[in-house]
């Protein structure tokens, strides 16, 4: 099924969304910890940020119109020998976040991981048109971006991204039901957002009991249009303090995804009910993640 034909027909494929109504309701009508008017992209290369009361925000627009540029710009530049083209070199980086996951679940292998996703439910937030939650198989893999309409009307969903589910919803503000998610991945993405602590509070709403959030954020000072909130390790742990989850497992090395930034940290956290689980303490990565994602 092309992308377009998929991401028109998603009311129909998400039994999530059915849940949204009666979530509303017990909250009072609206998404708790959310912003007054939410925003998102409606359109598509030449849209506008609009919020819920469908006012355009100029501001907004012109940092999502700066977000969208740069995957634009990123599908149309040729990648390295190992991976030529947009869809190769995501598969890679994507493989290799998964496989970091597997590997702080103690899972030995890409099978491994593939049979503990099988009956999960699973959210990414922020995750651009090719998010990490694509190469899984899972019992529903729902993608949030405020740029979902853009990224299916410009073709940029590879042929892969098109079996999960784009919601085009701001982190602040995610129309899905309350503990719909057994899984939450945020890769790179909480600097980019107006609020993250409303945008960390949302992925707790969203969580299970005991449910986890896979994050990985760059620490920096420097902030721009599209890095309003510059992260560091304080920030970050007040931030997941107030949201009520609890981290299992962090590691911080040199480099990271921003030129600006000089370090970057990844962590796995987890709303605590019952017995904790367990997972690896040290940094790593299953020796070969190139099965994720294989049919």
């Amino acid at each position: 099924m092309p992308a377009r034909d998929a991401f028109e027909t998603i009311s129909q494929r998400l039994d999530a969304i059915a849940r949204i109504a009666a979530d509303r309701a017990a909250s009072g009508g609206a998404a708790p910890n959310s912003l007054e008017s939410p925003v998102a992209w409606r359109g598509g290369i030449n849209g506008h940020a609009v919020a819920a009361d469908g006012r355009v925000d100029d501001r907004l627009t012109r940092k999502l119109r700066g977000e969208l540029s740069f995957w634009v710009d990123d599908a149309a530049t040729p990648g390295s020998d190992k991976r030529r083209d947009f869809d190769d070199r995501w598969t890679f980086y994507q493989r290799q976040r998964l496989g970091e996951l597997a590997w702080t679940l103690r899972l030995e292998s890409s099978a491994a991981l593939a049979s503990w996703m099988r009956d999960r439910s699973v959210v990414e937030v922020g995750g651009g048109p090719f998010p990490g939650v694509s190469l899984l198989s899972v019992k529903r893999a729902i993608a949030v971006d405020p740029l979902a309409d853009a990224y299916v009307s410009a073709g940029l969903v590879p042929a892969r991204a098109s079996r999960v589910v784009h919601v085009a919803a701001p982190a602040e503000r995610i129309p899905l039901a309350r503990a719909s998610a057994d899984l939450v991945i945020c890769e790179n993405c909480l600097d980019h957002v107006e609020d993250p602590t409303l945008a960390m509070r949302e992925m707790s709403r969203l969580l299970v009991p005991g449910g986890l959030v896979w994050l990985l954020v760059d620490l920096m000072d420097y902030r721009d249009q599209m890095h309003p909130n510059p992260m560091s390790h304080e920030r970050l742990a007040s931030i997941l303090r107030d949201a009520g989850v609890e981290v299992l497992y962090q590691a911080t090395w040199d480099g990271a995804s921003h030129p600006e930034a000089k370090r970057q940290t990844r962590l796995l956290a987890w709303k605590p009910s019952g017995e904790k689980p367990a997972v690896r303490t040290e940094p790593g990565r299953i020796a070969d993640s190139s099965g994720i994602g294989t049919p």
